[in-house]
């Protein structure tokens, strides 16, 4: 297989969409080509990194792997309905493209997916779409529901509450939901909340502590003699920003308190 891929090059094609910080992630592979594809302006937002840690990188693998390293950029805008972004995928077959690592959001995976199927081109991705069986598909993001699946039957949590803000949190949300439907998860009631805009969450933050401070009351004069188990609250969001406005706002508000766990499913830089 090695001595195949040295036959070529392998050009590895970045996915960034917007809201998304730019990170370049280094495989066990040899290749001579960096091609960076950009949808609008994250062009210039890699613009920002200083060329000289971007040379950095570059020579690191030039030292390893004995190969020289071309930066090229491209810039597409696959929003656009004036471009055929098929066509442009197409185009980078012809100058010898071997693998599509990088960040696709759900709305752009399937037809990304059926291009790698019907192209044989491996896609990598920064992302978790373990919920879609594809042959030339495999994620370098772990499947996180099983480790949540894991905390809720260990801990015996039978009211969680359940805060995203993207399509990929509503769809690991309605799986969670499916297994309580079909008996893989018990007696748990799930109360999921849709999270807008971060900082004007507040109205939402004191319906959460609402709703859960009426369920422990009910909880405290239905099953005195049960162990208290306290407020879970998973956090699924795709930024650390999220994460950082969210929580300063949570301690803001005294939600910090001993029966307050929350769980921090995922999110990028």
């Amino acid at each position: 297989m090695l001595e195949i891929i040295f036959k070529y090059r392998l050009i590895l094609v970045f996915f960034f969409r917007k809201d998304r910080n730019i990170e370049l992630y280094l495989l066990y592979s040899k290749f001579e080509i960096i091609s960076l594809m950009f949808n609008g302006y994250d062009r210039e937002i890699y613009g920002r990194m200083s060329p000289l840690a971007r040379k950095y990188v570059f020579n690191k693998l030039e030292r390893r792997f004995q190969y020289d390293v071309i930066e090229r950029i491209d810039t597409v805008d696959f929003d656009s309905s004036d471009i055929d972004t098929w066509s442009s995928l197409c185009n980078q077959l012809s100058n010898g493209i071997m693998s599509i690592i990088g960040h696709v959001d759900h709305s752009d995976f399937e037809w990304l997916a059926s291009f790698c199927s019907t192209y044989q081109v491996p896609f990598i991705g920064l992302d978790n779409h373990h919920y879609k069986k594809t042959n030339y598909y495999i994620s370098l993001m772990p499947d996180v529901l099983p480790a949540l699946i894991s905390i809720i039957r260990r801990y015996q949590v039978n009211q969680l509450v359940y805060l995203y803000d993207d399509a990929n949190g509503a769809l690991r949300l309605k799986q969670l939901i499916e297994m309580t439907t079909n008996n893989t998860i018990q007696n748990l009631n799930i109360i999921s909340r849709y999270l807008g805009n971060p900082d004007d969450s507040y109205d939402l933050l004191q319906n959460i502590e609402f709703m859960t401070n009426s369920q422990l009351r009910s909880s405290s004069s239905t099953s005195a003699g049960q162990k208290f188990q306290g407020r879970y609250i998973v956090l699924d969001f795709h930024s650390f920003n999220t994460y950082r406005i969210i929580m300063d706002k949570i301690k803001h508000r005294g939600m910090t308190t001993a029966d307050y766990h929350y769980i921090l499913l995922r999110g990028h830089p």
